[in-house]
Order: C-alpha cells, then structure tokens, then sequence
C-alpha cells in the first residue's frame, strides 16, 4: 500500500473533516485529478492553489502538523 505525506494526509483529514469529495477538491483548486493520491510530494503550486481556495486553513498546520 502507498504511503502518503503528511502535507496530503492533512489535506485529506480537512476534506473529509468538511464533506468535500476529492473530483470537488480538483476541480475547485485545479489541482490535477489523482494528484492526493500519489506518493510524491506536494509543489508549491499546489499549496498555492490550495491556500487561495480556502484561505481560512491554517497553512502552519497543513505543512508542519502544528
């Protein structure tokens, strides 16, 4: 079984957490479809999106747990 990161485990707590599935998650930020299910790492560009789409999560805790 894949291991993911931390970062897309958080990421994926604070969707289920507010009922967002994963095709609104994509199509909301254009993060390209699949990309939380990978093992790799997220971008910059990614954290960008997903910052500008929903402003109000902590991004300290989305990257450090904290």
């Amino acid at each position: 079984m894949k291991e993911l990161t931390p970062v897309k485990k958080r990421i994926i707590q604070f969707l289920n957490d507010e009922g967002i599935k994963y095709r609104t998650f994509y199509r909301m930020t254009g993060i390209p479809n699949g990309t939380l299910n990978k093992e790799s790492g997220v971008s910059e560009v990614f954290l960008e999106k997903f910052s500008s789409t929903f402003p109000f999560v902590n991004m300290t805790w989305v990257i450090t747990g904290n």
